[in-house]
């Protein structure tokens, strides 16, 4: 993960590399601070949306929220990258030499 320092309205902050262009820097301060408040408007964003009720800004809203959701999913239970390819090397390659 590499940091970005930004400058928003509100001063400088930092934000996440994965995140750049992606949310705006004063709402990953502000979800950061309240992730419980941020999984509360997430949840309405996505039940809005399953029933049909949601606005254009609430498509962008939630597209902005889902790449948070994505990145805290992704920084608390990262992927095995290359452990799958190591699998298939040992299970396809390896008993065949």
């Amino acid at each position: 993960m590499h940091l970005i320092v930004c400058q928003c309205p509100s001063g400088a902050c930092v934000l996440p590399s994965e995140l750049r262009g992606r949310i705006l820097c004063g709402e990953y301060s502000a979800w950061e601070q309240s992730y419980s408040e941020f999984m509360k408007a997430h949840r309405w964003l996505l039940k809005a949306r399953r029933a049909g009720n949601l606005s254009p800004s609430g498509h962008a809203d939630l597209a902005r929220m889902q790449a948070y959701a994505d990145y805290c999913r992704d920084r608390e239970f990262p992927r095995p990258t290359g452990v799958l390819e190591q699998l298939e090397v040992r299970a396809f390659w390896e008993t065949r030499g």
